[in-house]
């Protein structure tokens, strides 16, 4: 199943991602957008360099995809920027957790693409930075 190349495998992944455009497309919304800026998706791509660097991190998490064996087309990036953009601006899962005190997702939506970009040598520098300052959030909710 392409699904457990990109997302890990497991049983609650498989029911958390449910394919591997819908984990590219939880990157796009929970972690950039919302989560570590604070901000609706609408506030965050109104920005030229907001858009630049979602761009390249959705690329990085479909190249890793790719590495996996996963048929992710780079169109994809336009494709799912197409989609928030025609949606109101909005607020993530992880977001709410985060303003409530709970622990974040990091390992199903950016861990597992950190592992396996590490396992395949890759450089990715955007999911690398990004999975680092989620981390520590996370353990800043976790105490």
């Amino acid at each position: 199943m392409l699904l457990y190349s990109i997302c890990g495998g497991g049983p609650h992944l498989t029911a958390l991602c449910g394919s591997a455009n819908v984990q590219v497309w939880h990157v796009l919304t929970r972690v950039l957008q919302t989560t570590l800026t604070g901000v609706d998706t609408q506030s965050w791509l109104s920005q030229p360099e907001a858009v630049e660097m979602t761009k390249r991190l959705m690329l990085e998490v479909i190249s890793v995809g790719q590495r996996c064996g996963v048929p992710l087309e780079e169109e994809l990036v336009s494709v799912l920027l197409g989609r928030i953009m025609s949606l109101p601006g909005i607020y993530s899962s992880m977001y709410v957790d985060a303003k409530e005190g709970r622990r974040l997702e990091i390992d199903v939506i950016l861990g597992y693409p950190m592992k396996r970009a590490k396992d395949f040598g890759m450089d990715v520098p955007t999911l690398a930075a990004l999975h680092a300052l989620l981390k520590a959030i996370d353990g800043r909710l976790g105490r």
